[in-house]
């Protein structure tokens, strides 16, 4: 716990001197242009709500994997230092995932009050408010994808290499995010595995899109008990990043330090 703690407490101070501003000030301003661009499409038709849903979504990915990507690679040296000297993998990850966490909560409260109020929302949801709803989801979204983000910094020699990874994990959940292309069955396993494809899943649902629903090929289903399964595989897909990062960084000490 101590450790944990001594970690956090250098997280915050060195992100107060790197990137604090850029990532309270992207979300807002990123939040703002997906919501003018949408206005006028969502909640209108089945397909404008649709695409409205997965421009989203994406930018839910975009902004988790961003806060991430680079706080493991970016300080690999020090990290295989610090293990060799006794410290604790499983205490620096827990207290990156606890400040992504915080990180988080703030970006998705930040989108969800711009969305509601530029985008609007629906009339009712599954659950709860429909704005709460959004609010839950968007978390989600950005939090799993923080977790995936540093998952990919753990697996990265640098940060060259790790934004060079980033667009191919973009290209690829947008592909699969079952909002553009209607996938085949084999195609369709390899999407169940996608956090988009869930993100979308779940704002369909508290969109209500199921009711209006022109492609039977792409189908939404709005009710409570989805809504749940939705946010469930988000946490476990967390999770399971998570323990990953601490698996791959354990075997660091094996890696040449220069």
């Amino acid at each position: 716990m101590n450790q944990i703690k001594a970690y956090f407490r250098e997280l915050v101070l060195e992100e107060k001197n790197r990137k604090s501003k850029t990532v309270l000030i992207l979300p807002l301003v990123m939040g703002i242009v997906v919501s003018y661009v949408v206005k006028d499409l969502i909640y209108v038709n089945f397909g404008g709500t649709r695409t409205s849903l997965f421009t989203l979504t994406c930018a839910c990915l975009w902004i988790g994997i961003f806060n991430s990507i680079q706080s493991i690679c970016s300080i690999r040296g020090r990290i295989k230092i610090q293990y060799m000297q006794g410290g604790s993998i499983s205490a620096f990850v827990i207290a990156n995932v606890l400040y992504q966490l915080i990180l988080s909560v703030i970006q998705s409260v930040l989108i969800t009050v711009v969305f509601c109020l530029i985008a609007g929302m629906p009339e009712q949801g599954v659950f709860f408010n429909p704005s709460v709803e959004y609010l839950i989801l968007i978390f989600l979204m950005i939090f799993s994808s923080d977790m995936l983000g540093l998952l990919i910094s753990s697996f990265s020699r640098d940060t060259a290499f790790a934004m060079t990874l980033m667009p191919f994990f973009l290209v690829t959940e947008m592909i699969f995010s079952n909002a553009l292309f209607e996938l085949n069955e084999v195609l369709d396993w390899v999407a169940v595995l996608m956090l988009s494809r869930w993100g979308v899943d779940g704002f369909g649902a508290t969109a209500g899109m199921e009711s209006e629903a022109i492609f039977p090929e792409i189908t939404y289903t709005c009710n409570p008990d989805h809504f749940a399964v939705v946010c469930l595989v988000l946490i476990g897909f967390s999770i399971m990043y998570i323990l990953l990062s601490i698996l791959r960084l354990k075997q660091i000490d094996k890696e040449r330090l220069f």
